[in-house]
């Protein structure tokens, strides 16, 4: 089939820039950020992955340094899909998110959707707090907050 090595390289390169081709950029603009301690976790999951309830970051994943404020946030070739965003302010760098007696976080989070917080389990099935990534970059705008 390929009888010669020009052909093979021009085959290749376009197998290679194909890949980038049906990715996007997912640009996560993150507001009320309160410390620039710590590190900003973000994870980006499939379905399979966040209805798992797995700790594991996936390949979709960064972190960052926070500041005080306004923060962005790149997560390169994302592939065409349905996720939701994570995100978990660390304080104090054990890399989970950290509860009081009560079972309610002790760090700032936020999540893709910045659904309105109540306690019920069905706000936070996927279908609820998903975004869906396309061949196009996209801009996910995720408030931070901590339940008091």
């Amino acid at each position: 089939m390929f009888r010669s090595p020009l052909r093979k390289i021009v085959v290749g390169i376009f197998c290679i820039s194909s890949l980038s081709v049906f990715s996007a950029t997912l640009t996560i603009n993150l507001s009320n950020v309160k410390s620039d301690k710590g590190t900003l976790q973000i994870r980006v999951a499939d379905r399979a992955l966040y209805e798992s309830e797995s700790k594991d970051p996936g390949k979709l994943n960064a972190t960052a340094k926070p500041k005080r404020g306004d923060n962005t946030i790149l997560i390169k070739d994302v592939p065409p899909g349905e996720y939701v965003v994570q995100v978990l302010h660390d304080l104090n760098g054990n890399e989970v998110m950290d509860y009081n007696f009560l079972n309610m976080p002790k760090e700032f989070w936020g999540i893709s959707t910045n659904p309105k917080i109540r306690l019920d389990r069905e706000l936070w099935e996927f279908d609820k707090i998903k975004i869906e990534v396309g061949k196009k970059d996209l801009t996910v705008d995720i408030r931070m907050r901590k339940l008091r």
